[in-house]
């Protein structure tokens, strides 16, 4: 998976610049609204005077009017930075419940899981990520079918979420920012030059607020939206790599092996006690694997994971399905598949930190990229302070 690099801005600085934009937009608003107001009166009384003075002759222009017009483009404006200043707070709330559900993940969490805990539809979740994408509170990402990475910049940490029941679509969509192009222009006209006296002119300002809408529209980058597909989950056999290399090999194969045990484990599970932790180990291992299989060379990495951790635990829970099987459950078997369940917390804690650990370097590469970067800007800002 390649991960792709965002200019990072600290969630905190973005917080800072939300309500800036509520400040000022909305200051900014009331007081051109009371300027506005105060030029209309002006300006009509100026009409009604200028009129009776020229025995009713027709004012072929009013200054009073064009500089009030000018003030009701200023408040559209401001109130569009005053909206923008509030959608920032919100796509702040929405990055700081991710974040605290996340984080306390270990690194990698599956989007069911994640939206039981936020209470959210999983497109409502996906909808969060691409706003917090698009507003830079992630240093990087990276996606597959299954797979969505996250790069958090203030923690020099990756997240993974997957989805083994889903199938995760990119693609790009105009920036709706464009849209305040066309509203700077075309509703102040609307609102102070809506009689139907005004047709020619009318025309006019809808042809500019158009093209002002298309041109801005290509000009503005575009927005990454991310939406997921339920499908029907592929049986999982892949094949192990060939890497020439007859350990590595060996210890791909045995993995691969473990893993379609731990398959079908998980599908003759019938506790619900356990059901939902073996199918969050499924999806680790499963995206363990997949990115050993693209990157034979970090195979290294999870030789315990794969001599150790996967063999064990598929014993316990093997262990755990024999003794709930048993018709009459005496105090041993009871006191066993309670210590089994016990322990689960701390095998899913081993599992997500191996899958995070093989996602390390990417995390290290970007948060050298991150520090070269600040050291250059601050370098930039020390120089044009001379």
């Amino acid at each position: 998976m390649k991960i792709k690099k965002l200019s990072y801005r600290a969630p905190s600085a973005s917080l800072t610049m939300a309500i800036m934009q509520i400040v000022f937009g909305f200051s900014f608003s009331v007081l051109f609204t009371i300027l506005y107001v105060i030029a209309r009166v002006t300006s009509r009384l100026a009409n009604n005077y200028q009129t009776a003075y020229t025995g009713g002759a027709s004012v072929t222009f009013d200054p009073g009017s064009f500089v009030s017009f000018l003030f009701l483009i200023f408040i559209v404006l401001f109130g569009l930075l005053l909206c923008q200043g509030i959608w920032g707070c919100m796509v702040y709330d929405r990055y700081r419940k991710l974040a605290r559900v996340i984080m306390t993940r270990s690194g990698a969490i599956n989007v069911r899981q994640l939206s039981e805990e936020l209470v959210r539809a999983p497109s409502d979740i996906f909808a969060d990520i691409c706003a917090t994408i698009n507003g830079k509170y992630w240093s990087g990402y990276g996606l597959t079918e299954s797979t969505l990475v996250l790069a958090d910049g203030s923690k020099n940490s990756g997240t993974v979420l997957s989805g083994p029941d889903l199938y995760f679509k990119k693609a790009k969509r105009r920036s709706r920012a464009s849209f305040y192009f066309f509203a700077i222009i075309f509703l102040p006209f609307m609102i102070h030059y809506g009689s139907p006296g005004f047709q020619p002119q009318f025309m006019a300002v809808a042809i500019i607020s158009i093209v002002a809408l298309l041109a801005s529209s290509a000009a503005l980058p575009k927005k990454l939206v991310i939406t997921q597909h339920p499908g029907k989950v592929k049986e999982y056999k892949p094949e192990a790599v060939k890497t020439g290399v007859e350990e590595t090999d060996g210890l791909l194969k045995d993995g691969l092996k473990y893993l379609e045990e731990l398959i079908a484990l998980d599908q003759g599970v019938s506790d619900q006690k356990i059901k939902k932790p073996v199918n969050e180990l499924v999806d680790i291992t499963r995206q363990i694997f997949d990115y050993v299989q693209k990157q034979p060379e970090k195979a290294k990495q999870i030789r315990q994971f794969v001599n150790y951790y996967l063999p064990t635990t598929i014993k316990l829970l093997k262990n755990y399905e024999e003794l709930n099987r048993q018709p009459v459950k005496g105090d041993n078997i009871r006191e066993s598949m309670k210590k089994i369940e016990g322990i689960m917390d701390g095998i899913l804690f081993t599992f997500r930190q191996q899958l995070n650990d093989l996602y390390r370097d990417k995390n290290i590469d970007i948060a050298a990229d991150i520090a070269v970067m600040e050291n250059m800007i601050s370098q930039d800002d020390n120089l044009s302070g001379k």
